[in-house]
């Protein structure tokens, strides 16, 4: 067997790459596919190959994509949380978007609270294990009725010129511009 893995290197590396897995799943569990993926991009660059900074986009319904936009966009002008944070938090929704893109389902904006999305916020933890995602919803959510009640007082966040107007979001598949920080609804005198 030693001599046919000298003659081939290529039998080695395949048996050295499923010995690894099997290694990552004993040592790592559920965080298996996370190191998995890492060594994939290790094997990348091993092989020569060049990654790119994403090496996959997603593609959530654009009313999400616009939702989940204008929510970072305003977090990240309170200044009370990292960007960083914020990034992560907008890629998991965002992954949710696209999962329920994908399994033909509609899209969060304007559902955050009803039966038939935490069916599918159900569904789609039990085939991700993403554990983290209620809270970033939650945050979705609160965001969301802000702008609804914003919305409801006549209030318009500032739009982009480069884009459609936030009405436009309340549809499915809708692009917006972000907002600014939406307002507080604390007495002004």
């Amino acid at each position: 067997m030693e001599n046919a893995q000298q003659d081939n290197p290529e039998v080695e590396n395949h048996q050295l790459e499923a010995e690894l897995d099997e290694e990552v799943d004993r040592y790592a569990g559920r965080r298996g596919t996370r190191i998995k993926a890492a060594l994939k991009k290790l094997r990348e660059v091993g092989a020569g190959n060049a990654l790119a900074p994403d090496l996959r986009r997603l593609a959530p319904h654009g009313a999400d994509a616009t939702l989940i936009h204008m929510w970072a966009a305003a977090e990240k002008a309170t200044r009370r949380i990292e960007p960083k944070t914020i990034d992560r938090q907008a890629r998991r929704m965002s992954k949710l978007s696209e999962w329920l893109r994908t399994h033909d389902r509609p899209p969060m904006a304007g559902r955050l609270s009803t039966p038939a999305f935490v069916r599918d916020l159900e569904e789609y933890r039990r085939e991700t294990n993403d554990k983290k995602i209620n809270a970033d919803l939650v945050k979705l959510g609160g965001y969301e009725q802000i702008l609804e009640a914003n919305r409801a007082l006549g209030l318009r966040p500032p739009e982009d010129p480069g884009q459609p107007s936030w009405e436009a979001a309340r549809q499915p598949h809708a692009l917006q511009g972000p907002p600014a920080t939406p307002a507080s609804t604390r007495n002004q005198s």
